[in-house]
């Protein structure tokens, strides 16, 4: 694998090794270091992401949702008219018990910039305190509720794609699935699944070659992976709901169009790819990249890969074509 790894990547590696860094530990599954995973993924940013992007138009907003509230943050592009704009609804990753609006702030704020459109992050809630199904709720009612406020807003709903990164990959695909059924009268624009985890059930059965090829490659590991899905389904069974596993829905027709994007090297890239085919055979307009080089993760190291922002681009050339489509 090294000597196909990205020179970029390979070369933030080995500093990261001579600077002793400590590494990503999850602990055991029975007494996770939940805290301790937190503060590390918290100042992983900062150090991969870039440089901080001053946007003129940032705020932070609490909405009421199930049995709690939410906080979402709201990016606006600074280009005239920003209503008319795109809007990305977008879902963190972190396997559904680490991560926050805090750790891809400089994410959003560098896709507002480089991508001119508008993004809303939600700070859906964590396991092992709210697990399965919580994160998938606060990601339906989140998206439900920036429908309906979005004239308040400032957005169009017209405009609104789902988007997110690894377990926020899988919260955008359930929130697809959901927004298709006619019972909610709205439609999203599309949807962009970057290293998507769209199939619990691995716990049980691997069926994904990437998944034992790249076992051990970090930053997260297929054997971290599974701990993390095991924390936030609690119940291993839950595996098999759709809620849980979106490649599991019983239809897949009629979602709205489709970007999937995967690592080479990455343990979860076999169930993106499958994902889209399962998606083209349902007749769904889906575009597909696997990314040479990179591993899990790398679509947060805008500051240390080139091909961070070549991925940007072609999320660029996506949401133009499918714009120009409609």
């Amino acid at each position: 694998m090294l000597q196909s790894l990205d020179p970029q990547l390979a070369s933030f590696f080995a500093m990261l090794e001579a600077h002793g860094a400590p590494a990503f530990d999850i602990g055991t599954l029975n007494d996770p270091n939940i805290n301790e995973m937190r503060n590390w993924y918290l100042n992983f940013g900062p150090h991969v992401a870039g440089q901080f992007i001053e946007l003129q138009d940032v705020e932070d907003l609490w909405i009421q949702v199930d049995d709690g509230n939410l906080r979402l943050r709201l990016y606006k592009t600074q280009r005239q008219h920003s209503e008319s704009c795109e809007t990305l609804i977008y879902f963190h990753g972190g396997g559904w018990c680490i991560g926050s609006i805090e750790t891809h702030d400089l994410l959003c704020r560098h896709l507002v910039n480089d991508l001119d459109v508008n993004v809303i992050s939600v700070d859906y809630r964590l396991a092992p305190e709210y697990p399965y199904p919580q994160a998938a709720h606060d990601a339906i009612h989140a998206t439900q509720w920036i429908f309906e406020h979005a004239s308040a807003l400032g957005i169009h709903p017209d405009h609104l794609y789902v988007a997110g990164d690894s377990a926020g990959g899988n919260l955008a695909a359930i929130t697809a699935l959901t927004f298709k059924e006619q019972t909610y009268r709205t439609s999203l624009a599309g949807q962009i699944l970057i290293y998507p985890c769209i199939d619990l059930t691995v716990i049980h059965d691997n069926k994904y070659p990437s998944f034992e090829e790249q076992k051990h490659t970090p930053p997260l590991s297929a054997e971290q992976m599974s701990k993390m899905i095991q924390i936030y389904l609690k119940n291993e069974d839950f595996a098999y709901q759709w809620l849980a596993s979106p490649l599991l829905a019983q239809s897949h027709q009629y979602l709205p169009s489709t970007l999937i994007i995967t690592a080479e090297f990455d343990p979860l890239r076999d169930q993106g790819r499958v994902y889209f085919e399962k998606l083209k055979s349902s007749l769904v307009n889906t575009e597909y990249h696997e990314i040479k080089g990179v591993v899990h993760g790398f679509f947060e190291m805008y500051g240390v890969l080139n091909k961070t922002k070549e991925t940007i681009n072609i999320i660029r050339a996506w949401l133009k074509n499918n714009t120009q489509a409609k």
